[in-house]
């Protein structure tokens, strides 16, 4: 075995060298027809059976007498020794299957001409060996190459494994500068953004996202990304190139993570990025972080943008109830009103609106009284608690009740309970009329 082993090493290493323009395409037999397809059968019937080591000596002479046969000959001796490599236990050997496996594909690229695809191959078939072992610079080497030759092209499975070989590297060999793990990562995410521009079906997509959100856990192992890395390494870098776009999302989304939103550089990363892609949620965060700057005319623009671009009913709710609470903080209640029957309109079930509404009408007191009866003054409350019921909100119901004008107040004015009123000032809505005893 180990005599056949050394024979397919030697084989392969002497027919690197030779230059071949075939594309193994087609058959090409060699003079001794007879006997390659002999062994050509050999080969094929002991790979089928899974009788991967008998395999060998048939591989071997075909790789020395028939190296432009076919490309079914290197797509087949891969599996063999992939199998044979996964199968054995003891090291040296391993190793052995695992050179061959390499040099296998190798000869492929040289005779066959298939070199894109078949380096991404290859590089897969060592990341699965070699990860775990004693030199994954190596590896690094090799994958590095791969993704420069390939660029887009590169084959989906590899971005992670490209990721995860650069992890262990750093955490083994510590060989990488920040600034050399970053560019290396900015090259995966420039990939992935092309792979997903070009991707066809939310499948597709969806597991293109999830590579993205495996490379950034992976990031995080090697590199300390927080408010201060950003300041010191990515913007002043921004500053030379304020319209990249990839460089912006960055340091957007480093900043968010880190809980650094009230930096001016994520507002003006995120403006720029809108300004680029518009999305619902970095307008809605935009619009909700320049509101607590009390940057009111900000704030409004982008949660207007945001409601044009809500994807759903829900959504859309949510932000009418944002610019609801905007107005009722600057004291415009009959606007504030109406942008939570609005969210009412564009989802019923979105509770919040009602309870924002029964906030409104419980805090009128002051400004609707008009200290002549406090049975008309105190039915505000009754609107409030009829809003705190239909947002199921319980603890303010009892609140508002304990408000409501006593048996006292409405037999003054001749009212009784149960009877419709109208409630006054600003509010001008119906309700019935209860006390609080």
């Amino acid at each position: 075995m180990k005599l056949c082993l050394f024979t397919i090493s030697f084989s392969i290493a002497f027919l690197i060298t030779q230059f071949s323009s075939a594309q193994c395409k087609e058959w090409g037999w060699p003079a001794d027809s007879v006997r390659a397809k002999e062994k050509f059968a050999l080969f094929q019937d002991a790979a089928r059976s899974k009788q991967f080591k008998q395999a060998l000596p048939s591989l071997n002479w075909l790789l020395v007498n028939a190296p432009d046969l076919h490309v079914s000959l290197y797509v087949r001796a891969a599996e063999v020794l992939d199998a044979l490599a996964v199968r054995e236990k003891k090291p040296d050997i391993k190793k052995k299957y695992v050179d061959s496996l390499m040099l296998i594909y190798d000869l492929r690229m040289l005779r066959c001409k298939d070199s894109l695809n078949v380096m991404n191959r290859k590089v897969l078939a060592s990341y699965r060996f070699n990860i775990n072992g004693p030199a994954p610079e190596k590896l690094m080497l090799l994958m590095d190459q791969v993704i420069n030759v390939s660029g887009v092209n590169v084959m989906d499975g590899v971005l992670v494994p490209y990721m995860e070989t650069m992890v262990v590297t750093q955490l083994k060999r510590n060989t990488f500068s920040q600034e050399d793990i970053l560019l290396r990562y900015e090259r995966l995410l420039e990939i992935l953004k092309k792979k997903s521009s070009d991707s066809k079906g939310e499948k597709a997509l969806s597991k293109l996202n999830g590579y993205k959100s495996r490379i950034d856990e992976l990031l995080l192992k090697i590199v300390k990304v927080d408010c201060g890395f950003v300041k010191v390494s990515l913007a002043p870098k921004y500053r030379q190139h304020p319209d990249d776009l990839v460089l912006a999302k960055r340091i957007f989304g480093y900043l968010l993570n880190e809980k650094c939103i009230k930096d001016s550089l994520w507002f003006e990363t995120g403006e720029f990025i809108f300004s680029k892609e518009r999305d619902y949620g970095l307008a809605k965060n935009l619009g909700l972080q320049f509101h607590l700057l009390e940057m009111t005319e900000k704030s409004k623009f982008y949660l207007e943008e945001s409601l044009k671009l809500a994807p759903t009913a829900s959504d859309s709710a949510e932000v009418f109830v944002y610019l609801g609470s905007m107005s009722a903080k600057a004291g415009d209640n009959v606007k504030a009103r109406d942008e939570f029957r609005h969210a009412i309109k564009a989802d019923p079930k979105h509770l919040d609106a009602y309870e924002r509404i029964g906030d409104l009408y419980y805090g009128a007191f002051a400004v609707c009284a008009k200290k002549v009866s406090m049975a008309d003054d105190r039915l505000v409350f009754l609107g409030a608690y009829d809003y705190y019921q239909r947002a199921g909100r319980k603890e303010k119901m009892e609140m508002a009740k304990k408000s409501f004008p006593s048996i006292e107040e409405i037999f003054l004015m001749s009212y009784k309970s149960g009877q419709p009123v109208q409630i006054g000032c600003w509010i001008n809505e119906a309700t019935i009329l209860r006390t609080r005893d």
